[in-house]
């Protein structure tokens, strides 16, 4: 039976944050990003992006940071929704070089009676995209 690597699906804290421990642990992995860069819904320019203006985390930036990527000592305890951007922007570019920009992910899980069951069959609508 073929060995497919993990899936990390998005951009945003959370697929970053997986993507980075997944490529310490030298775990095989794809990531996938509909939009052209990281960010997920921090990034305000994004044409699906709920965020407003005047939006800000409501955690305190060191209990929000990853613990190996400290957010800088000039941000406020409660950085704005730019500042949350510029932070995931200045991740180390290693840590996230399997992540695909530009690709849609779409997935289906498969039912019982069916090989794998319990994972999902999945299919990326590329359009262009590259390697961040």
């Amino acid at each position: 039976m073929e060995t497919l690597p993990y899936c990390v699906v998005g951009a945003g804290p959370a697929g970053l944050a997986a993507a980075r421990w997944l490529g310490a642990l030298d775990v095989p992995f794809e990531g996938f990003e509909r939009n052209p860069d990281v960010g997920g819904i921090w990034n305000i320019g994004f044409p699906d992006s709920p965020m407003y203006e005047s939006a800000h985390f409501i955690s305190s930036k060191t209990l929000s940071a990853y613990r190996d990527f400290p957010m800088p000592d000039s941000y406020p305890d409660y950085p704005s929704h730019r500042q949350i951007l510029r932070y995931l922007e200045g991740m180390p570019r290693v840590s996230i070089s399997a992540v695909i920009s530009g690709s849609a992910f779409r997935s289906k899980p498969r039912g019982p009676g069916t090989p794998a069951a319990g994972s999902f069959a999945s299919r990326t609508g590329r359009s262009g995209g590259t390697r961040a």
